[in-house]
C-alpha cells in the first residue's frame, strides 16, 4: 500500500464515567477475524466425519441441533447463508484438555471451507491482589481461547486491508458471535467471560464490553485509540505489532493481558467503582502515543492490494488468545 501519512488532527475527548457504566452491556463494536491455527486446511469432510465422537457436546451441554438453534437465535446462521455457500454445517469437536471447539464449515464448488472456529473452556478463576475488591473470590468463567471468523470467498482491498493474523476478510458476524457467547454465559450461570487478545485490533474490537482488570492497562488502551485511531484500525494494529508505536517517546510493546466481560453484579462493580475510573482516567492523562511513520513505511506490512506481506507467528496459548 502507499506510505502511511499523518492524517488531519481531530478532537478526541476522554471517555466519561457515565459512558463507561452505560456501555458495559452494549454491543456496538464489530469483531473481525484474526487468527489461524496450525492445522489450516485439515478439516473433516462433509460426509463421513472420521474420528468424530458421536455425542460431542459444546461445553458439555449443547449438541449440534441445539447449536443450530442458538446460531439462528442470534442471526448468525441466517447471515452466513446469505454469502452464497451451497451447504453449511456446524461441527462440535471432542473436548481436548478442557477446551471445547466449535466450527462452521461450508461447501462451495466441491471445496470445503472453514468459516468459523471457536475454542473456549470453562474455568474457576480466583482473583488476587490485582483486584483488591475481588481478592480471594472464586468465579465461574467462560474463557475464550480462540475465535476465527473468515470468508474465504472475499479478498482484501486497500479500503479493507488485512489485519495481523488474518488469512481472509472477516465473516461479518463477529458482533452476533460475541452476543451469542454472552447469552450462553448468562444462561449457564457463568459470572464472567475472559479473553487475552493477541493483537491490538482484537482488544479494540472486544472493547468496551470487555475491559482490563487493571485500570491503568484499561487507560493505556483507551489512550492508544484516542491518539492513533486517525490512522485506522489496520495500520494501528500493524504498527503496534511491528514496534512502530511510541508511548511518551519510548518504544511501546503490546501488553498481553486478559480482558473481562462481567456477567454478574459482583464483577461489574469492580469496573464501575470510583477508584477504578479515577485510576483509568489518570493513566489516560499520563499517556501520549505517537506512531513512527518512517519506521512503519520502512516495514511496509501491506501490499497495494491490502494483503499482508508479513505472517505473524501465532500459537494457541494456554489461557485466552484470539
Amino acid at each position: 500500500m502507499p506510505g502511511l501519512e499523518m492524517p488531519r488532527e481531530k478532537k478526541a475527548g476522554l471517555w466519561s464515567r457515565l459512558h463507561l457504566a452505560r456501555r458495559l452491556g452494549t454491543y456496538k463494536e464489530n469483531l473481525a477475524s484474526s487468527s489461524f491455527l496450525p492445522d489450516e486446511g485439515d478439516y473433516l469432510l462433509m460426509e463421513g466425519r472420521p474420528g468424530r465422537a458421536p455425542e460431542a457436546k459444546f461445553l458439555g451441554r449443547y449438541k449440534e441441533g441445539a447449536i443450530y438453534k442458538t446460531f439462528k437465535k442470534y442471526g448468525i446462521y441466517q447471515e452466513v447463508t446469505k454469502l452464497g455457500f451451497e451447504r453449511i454445517e456446524i461441527r462440535i469437536l471432542p473436548s481436548d484438555n478442557g477446551r471445547q471447539r466449535l466450527k462452521i464449515l461450508a461447501l462451495k464448488e466441491s471445496r470445503v471451507m472453514l468459516l468459523s472456529d471457536i475454542i473456549v473452556s470453562e474455568e474457576n478463576l480466583t482473583f488476587g491482589a490485582e483486584a483488591p475488591d475481588l481478592c480471594g473470590q472464586n468465579f465461574k468463567a467462560l474463557v475464550i481461547q480462540w475465535i476465527r471468523l473468515q470468508n474465504p470467498l472475499l479478498s482484501f482491498t486497500p479500503e479493507r486491508p488485512a489485519l495481523p493474523g488474518q488469512k481472509y476478510p472477516g465473516l461479518g458476524v463477529g458482533n452476533r458471535t460475541k452476543e451469542m457467547l454472552v447469552g450462553i454465559g448468562v444462561y449457564n450461570n457463568f459470572k464472567l467471560i475472559t479473553n487475552c487478545p493477541e493483537f491490538c485490533h482484537n482488544a479494540l474490537m472486544y472493547h468496551p464490553e470487555f475491559l482490563y482488570l487493571d485500570p491503568a492497562r484499561e487507560g493505556r488502551l483507551r489512550a492508544l485509540w484516542r491518539d492513533l485511531k486517525k490512522f485506522g484500525l489496520a495500520p494501528l494494529s500493524w504498527a503496534t505489532y511491528l514496534g512502530c508505536v511510541r508511548l511518551n517517546g519510548e518504544p511501546y510493546t503490546w501488553e498481553h493481558e486478559e480482558q473481562i466481560r462481567p456477567l454478574c453484579q459482583e464483577v461489574s462493580r469492580h469496573f464501575t467503582a470510583q477508584s477504578y475510573l479515577d485510576a483509568m482516567e489518570e493513566e489516560m492523562r499520563r499517556c501520549h502515543f505517537t506512531l513512527d511513520l518512517d519506521l512503519y513505511n520502512e516495514q511496509n506490512p501491506l501490499t497495494e492490494n491490502g494483503e499482508a506481506r508479513i505472517k505473524p507467528e501465532m500459537s494457541l496459548p494456554e489461557r485466552g488468545g484470539f
